[in-house]
């Protein structure tokens, strides 16, 4: 039995209410087909290829001989449609299921790019449709072929010849590899079909969107391509509204442009505000769903769509605008949201207490936040002006990249904010990169400084800063997640620097630098972990590498140390066996 919490009547947050446990799906999990009994298993299928999502691949199984599947049910309640939850017990770190993706190609905001492998566009064009690709062997690639034979239909080619501007063409592409199934492969093409779209809404709530796709995809596609007859303006649009709301974005990295694909099992997988999973994209493109916490047996599994970050009014917004729904997860119905106070502000009236809404899920500009001490009011409409203020503040160049102005905007939003409000943490992210910057300029190479050592002042500062980070993502986005991972890694790093730097000034004794290594070691050792997985040439694979070179130097400072403590026997100082320190 699972709870929900839920409004009264009057507005206030509410009562606990239960809501029972999802039906099992008597048709086919994923494209809901009737079942072919022939096919066992925990789930039901209607086809060997169908139930192959839901297998674990021979190699990864204990014995190659015994039919093994993914630790995972999918269940049914009519509020959400269907879900995922685990069959058992999963630990954190495990792989819950790996596909590979239905569809993927450029995203719509893409540079113009190889259509077979998505690297940078290089000049290079297929013979065939004129279409940017990286070489021969990439023209007759089979990801291209899916598109090629038909972009080649155009009586006026695309010429591509400005490759710093996105295309509208692109919009096409994974599109049509999505419509391609539908006759190289039905069982495929279900799955598709099955997926929600939400085009009713997309119509009546981005009219202007609708009629920019129309007009670049479907008339396109219809029109000048001559598809006319082979795919319905109907087939076309679901295809565009699945891949809207059911792609997983690929984040370029130094080889490949910005891209999506589209990824049947994670398409199960529901949001919460604090998730218990995340998808994990590998070289090839095929993608792992990994655990970040402990799952309970029956317990759901969930994703994150928008950041965890930010304050209920904004993740509810995009969930809307996005995907069409209101999240009513246990964080959005607390108006402390876990106790992370992420969306409260300051009462100016009182000076001490805290202002949070009355009714968390109430997103009408004159709904009530009240002040927890003196009772004093205000309303959301005002709680987002005041938001909206320093966010644009923020966008502008010379506030975000100096120091001094940040500093003072983090003084004025303190006195605005609850400490670990959005803008708050924000703003401290924004002054955590802008002091490195800073320090880089003055004391890299080339800079007025070089020959100095990076005073450990700024470390001190940049401690204060990412220390107060972590504890918000600690709350948020706390186990194996990739932020947490990021965080940890930061704060670390800064920790070992500055208890380096005021150890060789004799200003922190031996003894305490050593318990300050043994602290941090674990902190380096999780940020590895949680960033094992992270896709060779992202930025979370550099990072990865980083935190490994910091955990080695830690470990061999930690032994030397601890021998020069064994030979003096005393916590004295001196550091000349130690190598100068780096900047993080």
């Amino acid at each position: 039995m699972k709870f929900n919490i839920v409004e009264e009547d009057t507005g206030v947050y509410g009562r606990i209410e239960e809501i029972p446990d999802g039906e099992d799906i008597a048709t086919c999990f994923i494209c809901n087909a009737n079942p072919d009994p022939e096919f066992d298993g925990p789930l039901k299928y209607c086809s060997a290829s169908h139930r192959e999502l839901h297998e674990i691949d021979d190699v990864d199984r204990v014995d190659e001989n015994i039919l093994e599947f993914h630790p995972f049910r999918v269940l049914y309640r009519p509020e959400v449609g269907r879900y995922m939850v685990a069959s058992r017990d999963l630990q954190p770190g495990e792989v819950i299921f790996s596909e590979e993706p239905l569809a993927m190609g450029p995203s719509h905001d893409a540079l113009p790019c190889c259509l077979d492998c998505m690297k940078p566009a290089n000049g290079f064009v297929c013979p065939q449709c004129q279409m940017p690709v990286c070489e021969e062997m990439c023209a007759l690639g089979e990801e291209h072929a899916k598109e090629c034979d038909i972009l080649s239909r155009l009586k006026e080619k695309k010429i591509i010849d400005d490759f710093t501007e996105p295309s509208k063409i692109y919009w096409v592409i994974t599109t049509l590899r999505c419509l391609q199934w539908r006759d190289a492969d039905p069982e495929k093409y279900a799955i598709i079909q099955r997926m929600m779209d939400h085009n009713k809404e997309w119509k009546l709530d981005k009219e202007s969107s609708w009629s920019l796709y129309n007009e670049n995809v479907v008339s396109f596609l219809i029109d000048k391509c001559g598809l006319d007859g082979q795919y319905t303006e109907e087939e076309i649009f679901h295809a565009l509204g699945v891949l809207d709301v059911n792609s997983v974005k690929i984040n370029s990295g130094a080889q490949v442009v910005n891209g999506h694909g589209l990824y049947p099992l994670t398409s199960l997988l529901s949001h919460c505000c604090i998730s218990n999973s995340k998808t994990v994209l590998k070289s090839d493109y095929s993608l792992d769903c990994k655990t970040t916490s402990f799952i309970r047996a029956g317990e759901e599994i969930t994703k994150q769509y928008t950041s965890p970050l930010e304050p209920t009014q904004m993740r509810q917004e995009k969930l809307r605008s996005g995907w069409y729904f209101n999240c009513r997860c246990t964080r959005c119905l607390d108006p402390t949201e876990g106790g992370s106070f992420t969306s409260a502000t300051r009462c100016l009236r009182c000076g001490d207490g805290t202002i949070m809404p009355n009714n968390p899920v109430d997103f009408k500009p004159t709904s009530i936040w009240k002040c927890q001490t003196c009772g004093h009011t205000s309303n959301l409409e005002a709680i987002n002006k005041l938001i909206s203020y320093f966010l644009e503040k923020l966008k502008q160049p010379e506030v975000r990249s100096s120091v001094g102005a940040l500093e003072d905007m983090l003084e004025k939003s303190a006195r605005l904010f609850h400490p670990s409000h959005y803008v708050v943490t924000l703003v401290r992210i924004k002054m955590n990169v802008a002091y490195i910057d800073l320090t880089h300029r003055m004391f890299g190479d080339g800079g007025d400084h070089a020959d100095e050592q990076e005073p450990a002042e700024v470390y001190m500062r940049r401690k204060e800063l990412l220390d107060d980070i972590h504890k918000v993502i600690e709350l948020v986005d706390p186990g194996l997640s990739r932020r947490r991972g990021l965080s940890l890694f930061e704060m670390s790093t800064c920790h070992l620097q500055l208890g380096r730097l005021l150890y060789e000034s004799e200003r922190f004794p031996l003894e305490e630098f050593i318990q300050l290594i043994n602290n941090e070691i674990p902190s380096l050792t999780e940020a590895i972990e949680c960033l094992s997985d992270a896709r060779e040439g992202t930025n979370e694979n550099q990072i990865h590498y980083r935190a490994e070179c910091a955990l080695h130097e830690a470990e061999v400072m930690q032994r030397l140390l601890e021998q020069k403590n064994k030979a003096l026997g005393t916590a004295g100082a001196g550091a000349a066996i130690l190598p100068p320190a780096q900047s993080s």
